[in-house]
């Protein structure tokens, strides 16, 4: 017989584009950790990286992007599970503190939300010359 040669999975066109924001959806386990942005990235690409984290089931990640305090009390990490999102836009920005929303889809939310999609809204903040980190987030301002 003729021997088969096997394929690699084919990973989502979302798994090719860079991180930031764009729809980003799920459906496949991660391969390998969400690589965290440098320490100067700009604080979409910081949020764009966490939400990306939050989709392939990266709780690491997400939390190493996170404040201490946000990183223990992060709703979004496990349940709920965040299975794609997209860029709603920037609602305030500053020296050290920024806001976003973004539209999120979810999944397997049991109590906490329903499932479906949600608009939710972002703060980001950081030290005088230190990395963007996540610090909050909310379904209303």
């Amino acid at each position: 017989g003729r021997a088969r040669r096997s394929r690699a999975p084919r990973q989502p066109p979302s798994s090719r584009r860079g991180v930031g924001f764009g729809p980003f959806i799920s459906g496949w386990p991660p391969a390998a950790p969400v690589a965290l942005p440098s320490d100067d990235a700009a604080p979409n690409v910081v949020l764009g990286t966490y939400l990306g984290a939050l989709v392939r089931g990266d709780c690491t990640t997400a939390r190493a992007l996170s404040t201490s305090v946000f990183a223990k009390i992060d709703p979004w990490c496990l349940a709920p599970h965040v299975t794609s999102f997209s860029q709603v836009g920037l609602g305030y920005n500053g020296d050290t503190q920024v806001g976003y929303s973004a539209q999120i889809t979810t999944e397997r939310s049991g109590d906490t939300v329903r499932d479906g999609e949600h608009t939710i809204f972002y703060q980001l903040r950081r030290d005088p010359g230190g990395p963007w980190r996540l610090a909050g987030a909310g379904t209303g301002p």
